[in-house]
């Protein structure tokens, strides 16, 4: 599968296919009054699950955040089980 672009808009990452359809989303949203996003979903079509998209993605939403010097709550399943695993992602969790 060739690598495609990860895209961001405000409250969502995703990648394309080379149709242009969405193959794999993250959905966050900004805590209010706390320098902090929560990550609310993340979905991959099934004809593309397996190939570390989901990982990508989310990867890329917590750099992103860190980088703008941003707390993270995993609040979906995938995430929080990367967060447990991730020392790194670890260090960013927002814990209200």
């Amino acid at each position: 599968m060739t690598e495609n672009a990860i895209k961001q808009e405000h409250g969502r990452y995703f990648i394309e296919n080379s149709d242009g359809k969405t193959i794999a989303e993250l959905l966050y949203s900004e805590i209010a009054g706390k320098n902090a996003i929560s990550i609310d979903s993340i979905r991959v079509d099934p004809d593309y699950r397996g190939h570390g998209l989901a990982s990508r993605i989310l990867k890329q939403a917590v750099s992103d955040a860190a980088a703008a010097g941003k707390r993270v709550k995993p609040v979906c399943p995938y995430a929080k089980a990367a967060f447990l695993k991730n020392p790194e992602y670890a260090k960013l969790t927002f814990k209200a």
